[in-house]
């Protein structure tokens, strides 16, 4: 008797059960749902594959071998209700190439936008359809990429570029700096950049006042200081008092320098200013010249003399 309660309990439940499923012979399959809205319409959770570690597990859609590109699109959507969508799209191409998209709704549109497409050769485009290389970005936004590390140990920053010579790291370093180095510690770089646009060069040290600083020797093919200061033409202009050769003679005495021109001591202390220093050399040589000239007309006076 009690098996036969049993059966009854069960074949109610079936019947109680089955009520939210519809599994016509013909037309749309419900699981979850009376009304199917697609040939499979499953409302719940739904759970695909084997735990058998032996066993490949794949859920396949289909495409058509015609159209090709776009045409053959298929899509996995992600829709909400009365809200956006978001889409994995795959299609091929023109023979066995494949091509894969992500797409998503913005805030104030109703159809999802292409954010990112992978090529049939592995080549990444944001913003772009046609990848150029690995990694292709195109964005009309001021900031096109924003790297960010979190943790309070967050003073290196960097992306590695790397080949079979070896790796090269830029990013943020001290102070907030932009750096180039060879190794993962940027506050060893030999190249950066602050935030306010003076560049280092094999130095971490930059003396106030100024915006390069070079530790080391430097080679260019031209050089052009552009001065502030008037050049020294003043020289030849009538009025201007060349000093007699007898108070340069007691200056050099005295100085062991020429007047105007920064002794040793003070060029070991505080180095050299190039635009400065050319200019006081140039002042010299025209005044070297008024005095060749001067020596010239002494000359001649007591040539016509002692004739």
């Amino acid at each position: 008797m009690k098996r036969i309660y049993l059966f009854i309990f069960l074949l109610g439940a079936s019947k109680i059960l089955a009520q939210t499923n519809t599994f016509p012979t013909t037309g749309n399959v419900g699981i979850g749902i009376t009304s199917p809205a697609a040939l499979l319409h499953v409302e719940g959770n739904a759970i695909v594959g084997l735990k058998a570690n032996n066993t490949a597990s794949k859920f396949v859609i289909q495409g058509p071998n015609q159209p090709t590109n776009s045409g053959s699109k298929r899509d996995v959507s992600f829709e909400f209700n009365s809200a956006g969508s978001a889409v994995v799209r795959a299609y091929r191409g023109y023979e066995w190439d494949t091509y894969l998209q992500f797409l998503t709704t913005p805030s104030a549109g109703t159809v999802p936008i292409e954010r990112m497409h992978i090529n049939e050769n592995g080549n990444i485009g944001i913003g772009t359809t046609s990848p150029g290389a690995r990694f292709h970005l195109i964005s009309a936004d001021q900031i096109v990429s924003l790297i960010e590390r979190s943790g309070a140990g967050d003073l290196n920053v960097a992306v590695q570029y790397k080949n079979s010579a070896g790796s090269i790291y830029a990013g943020k370093g001290p102070a907030g700096n932009f750096c180039i180095a060879s190794t993962n510690n940027l506050t060893t770089s030999n190249f950066q950049v602050t935030p306010a646009g003076e560049l280092l060069l094999g130095t971490s040290t930059l003396p106030a006042g100024y915006k390069l600083a070079v530790k080391g020797n430097m080679i260019a093919e031209k050089v052009v200081v552009k001065l502030n200061a008037n050049w020294p033409d003043y020289v030849f202009k009538k009025g201007y008092h060349l000093r007699p050769l007898d108070e340069v003679e007691d200056f050099i005495r005295a100085n062991s320098h020429l007047p105007e021109v920064p002794s040793a001591a003070e060029v070991e202390k505080n180095g050299q200013d190039l635009a400065e220093m050319n200019k006081v050399l140039l002042k010299k040589v025209e005044e070297l010249t008024l005095y060749l000239i001067e020596m010239r007309k002494e000359l001649d006076h007591l040539k016509r003399k002692s004739n």
